[in-house]
C-alpha cells in the first residue's frame, strides 16, 4: 500500500510586520529630526565706559510692527535695504554707522531678514539698539 505524504509548501516570509517596523522607524526619525538651519549671528554689547558719540547720525534702519522697514524715516522696500544703506554710508562707512531698531512689536523674522540681508549686501558693522520711549 503506498501511502502519500503531503508535500510542504517552503515557509515564506511575511513582509507586513518587517513594513510595519520601517514604517514606525521612518515616522520617529521625521518628527525626531529638526530640518531647520539654525544660523548664529554675533551681538556686540558695548563696553560700560563707552558713552554714544553725538556728533555722528547713524543711519537708523526702523523695523516697524508690520514687518515693513523704514531707512531714516522713509519706507524702503526690503530688497533694496542694502543698496540704500551702501548709498548713504557713502565711501567710508565708519562714517555713517548702521544701528536696526526694532519696534517692540515688530516679528522676530523681520528683525532677523533685515540683518540677514544687510550681511548678504556686503554692510559690514549693524548695532541693534532699542527705541526710546
Amino acid at each position: 500500500m503506498h501511502i502519500e505524504v503531503p508535500r510542504r509548501r517552503p515557509a515564506l516570509i511575511r513582509l507586513t510586520p518587517l513594513i510595519d517596523v520601517v514604517f514606525i522607524l521612518l515616522v520617529f526619525f521625521m518628527l525626531a529630526s529638526s530640518f531647520l538651519d539654525w544660523r548664529a549671528f554675533e551681538i556686540g554689547v558695548p563696553a560700560e565706559a563707552t558713552a554714544p558719540d553725538n556728533a555722528i547720525d547713524p543711519i537708523r534702519i526702523e523695523v516697524r510692527p508690520d514687518g515693513s522697514l523704514r531707512v531714516d524715516g522713509d519706507r524702503r522696500d526690503p530688497a533694496e535695504l542694502a543698496r540704500t544703506v551702501r548709498e548713504l554710508q557713502g565711501d567710508d562707512p565708519s562714517e555713517r554707522p548702521v544701528l536696526l531698531q526694532p519696534h517692540a512689536d515688530a516679528p522676530v523674522g523681520a528683525t532677523v531678514k533685515a540683518l540677514d540681508r544687510l550681511e548678504a549686501g556686503g554692510v559690514g558693522e549693524v548695532s541693534l539698539g532699542g527705541r526710546r520711549p
